[in-house]
């Protein structure tokens, strides 16, 4: 989908996602728990697509911020 000026233009849905995304992963900023993306698994990561799948990994990188072994682990699984 494109709007008028021919700018890529996301579903609702996808914007959404997108919008959570960022939400979680600043109000559970280092507490390496949520409910959203870590207690998910890889389900919410690949649940998105392009650009947006790019922002779920940052966003878990938000949660889990400053403890290396254990974003490691999580993310070998």
């Amino acid at each position: 989908m494109e709007d008028s000026k021919g700018n890529e233009k996301l579903p609702e849905s996808a914007l959404d996602n997108l919008a959570d995304t960022f939400v979680n992963g600043f109000v559970n900023l280092a507490f390496q728990k949520d409910s959203l993306i870590a207690d998910k698994g890889d389900e919410w990561v690949f649940k998105n697509k392009d650009r947006n799948k790019m922002i779920a990994v940052g966003s878990l990188g938000l949660v889990f911020l400053w403890d290396t072994e254990k974003s490691m682990e999580y993310l070998d699984k």
